[in-house]
């Protein structure tokens, strides 16, 4: 019974997956836009072919055929841009979180596009009649509207009507029969025991009390089974008959019990690659944390040769920097670590700069792409953990790398920049769609051929911990991505 109920969420899960990625489409190429515009154009045409119309008679009821085809034209671009939750359908954190951003958007389109065509619809047929068609008979065409639009909503729900009266017949029809079933079921072994007993105390009298305690025990075992589903029985039936004097459906209770086991089951996996990635992590800890020993006492001994060879001491310099790098990594990795050894300490926006071409010097060379750095982003200053903050840039920056040499039209450019706010990073790269905006920062999520999703996931949460934020504030095909590294405030936010 689980597995045919898993069968038809799944189906519904995908047929709702399917139109809303239909709607993810429409809203990035500006279908909406595009359609509100070419409505309001044809409209315009044909009101202004109409104002040459001299007999009243003639306009009202060309008007009127205007009328009626640009309000379908309206309701079908409507229609398009609306899609329905199925009530009692658990969705999962990925179909949430579209979910939620198809109502972002839906509201975005309908305060920018749809609404907006309908004012000017009326306003259009307002203008078409002023001074030519009397109040009255404006009026009564949206009567007539009104009326059509009543009947048409109480028609498409007649139908639905009968058929769930119907099936409530049938349910109840059934739901007799079963109790009958089951009643003649115990009353014929009832008395197949009590005919037993008569004939089997008849053969052997001197057994009549193991005959009747062995008689009188299947009674009530009989009768504890029969109580025990009619009762059952009974509370269902009143349930469903609280549930429906409440408006509640068996597929809202199905739902939140579905949506909590893939919520478990979601949680369950992620930990599952955490803990995966955790063991991994532990032993290249390990193994480096043994290598690093070493670097560092080779350091100390090369330490007298540099402090008396200046062009050694700047080869010593340089591997110092980097070497304390690595160790503010390997501190990260560290849970006790993490708390005990790293300091706060100010970070610029010029030092940042020197750590990521430090990095992707390299990648930079052979991609052919450019750092641009502004005068804003060299001269902007932070207090924080370093590692924290340089984990999240080189985790952007890597990600642009990546975008840029295989989606870039022309420049390939990463731009380095600030505002008030903090530090932001572009690229010339492809956009984002506006529905993964949050999506992106989630643990598994990942457009990159390869990829496992994590990256940003864990650039984010360092982040918070630390009192940064990290978010996408310039999203969809269109745009460039634009990211923004900020302090949180005082609330967390």
């Amino acid at each position: 019974m689980l597995e045919k109920q898993s069968k038809k969420a799944d189906s519904r899960r995908k047929d709702f997956r399917t139109e809303l990625a239909a709607f993810f489409k429409a809203y990035e190429i500006n279908y909406f836009e595009h359609e509100a515009a070419g409505i309001q154009n044809e409209l315009q045409s044909e009101v202004e072919a109409l104002a040459s119309e001299e007999s009243i008679g003639e306009l009202a009821a060309k008007l009127r055929v205007v009328e009626v085809d640009v309000r379908k034209k309206y309701r079908a671009l409507f229609n398009k841009a609306v899609v329905s939750c199925p009530r009692g359908l658990a969705l999962g954190k990925a179909l949430e979180r579209d979910w939620s951003a198809y109502e972002r958007m839906f509201l975005e389109i309908k305060e920018t596009a749809l609404d907006p065509l309908l004012i000017n619809i009326d306003d259009q047929l307002k203008r078409a009649t002023e001074g030519r068609l009397a109040d009255a008979q404006r009026r009564e065409i949206a009567i007539q509207d009104i009326e059509r639009e009543r009947d048409s909503a109480v028609k498409s729900l007649i139908g639905l009507r009968r058929e769930a009266y119907n099936a409530s017949e049938v349910m109840q029809q059934s739901f007799k029969n079963v109790l009958q079933e089951q009643f003649s079921e115990l009353r014929v072994g009832v008395e197949s025991l009590g005919v037993d007993f008569v004939k089997k105390t008849a053969e052997k009298p001197e057994k009549l009390d193991v005959y009747r305690r062995d008689v009188e025990g299947k009674i009530i075992e009989l009768r504890q089974q029969e109580m025990e589903l009619f009762d059952s029985f009974r509370r269902q039936m009143v349930e469903l008959s609280d549930g429906i004097n409440d408006r509640e459906t068996l597929d809202d209770r199905f739902a939140a019990l579905e949506n909590r086991n893939q919520l478990l089951e979601e949680q369950l996996d992620f930990y599952s690659d955490f803990a995966q990635m955790g063991m991994s992590v532990g032993i290249l800890q390990h193994e480096f944390e043994r290598a690093a020993k070493g670097i560092r006492v080779a350091m100390a001994d090369l330490k007298p040769w540099a402090v008396s060879n200046p062009p050694l001491a700047v080869i010593y310099g340089s591997l110092r920097d980097h070497i304390e790098h690595l160790d503010g990594y390997l501190k990260v990795l560290d849970p006790l670590g993490r708390r005990m050894h790293r300091a706060t300490v100010k970070l610029s926006g010029d030092e940042i700069l020197t750590v990521l071409r430090r990095v992707f010097s390299e990648y930079l060379l052979d991609a052919k792409i450019e750092i641009l750095p502004t005068p804003e982003f060299r001269d902007k200053t932070v207090e924080c953990k370093s590692s924290a903050l340089l984990g999240a840039f080189i985790n952007i920056v890597d990600n642009a790398i990546y975008w840029v040499s295989t989606g870039a039209e022309s420049k390939r450019e990463i731009l380095l920049d600030a505002d008030d706010r903090g530090f932001l990073i572009s690229n010339t790269g492809p956009g984002i769609e506006e529905r993964m905006r949050d999506r992106i920062f989630e643990f598994g999520e990942t457009k990159k051929p390869g990829g496992r999703g994590m990256g940003l996931a864990i650039s984010r949460e360092t982040l918070r911990r630390e009192g940064f934020e990290v978010e996408l504030i310039t999203a969809g095909l269109d745009f460039k991505p634009v990211f923004r590294i900020r302090a949180m405030d005082e609330q967390g936010e």
